[in-house]
Formats: structure tokens, C-alpha cells, sequence
């Protein structure tokens, strides 16, 4: 049980991770007029 969990752990860190990378390309190709409004709480 403990590794089924650790993989679902990873995976998602994998996901996140995808995810947080596409978020910041998409973000950087947008004008920084708007990503200005935006708050800056994750680096």
C-alpha cells in the first residue's frame, strides 16, 4: 500500500510539474501588461 501511494505521489509530482512548466510558457509569451495583474505569489 505505502508503495502504490508513493507512485501516485510521483506521478503527480510529475504532472505538476508539467503542468507548472506549460503555465510559465504560456504566461511568458503573454504581454507583461497582464501577467503584471497577476500576483506574484509562486516563483
Amino acid at each position: 500500500m505505502l508503495t502504490s501511494s508513493l507512485l501516485l505521489l510521483g506521478v503527480a509530482a510529475v504532472l505538476g510539474q508539467v503542468a507548472w512548466t506549460r503555465a510559465r510558457a504560456r504566461a511568458s509569451l503573454q504581454p507583461v501588461r497582464v501577467r503584471a495583474t497577476q500576483p506574484r505569489q509562486f516563483r
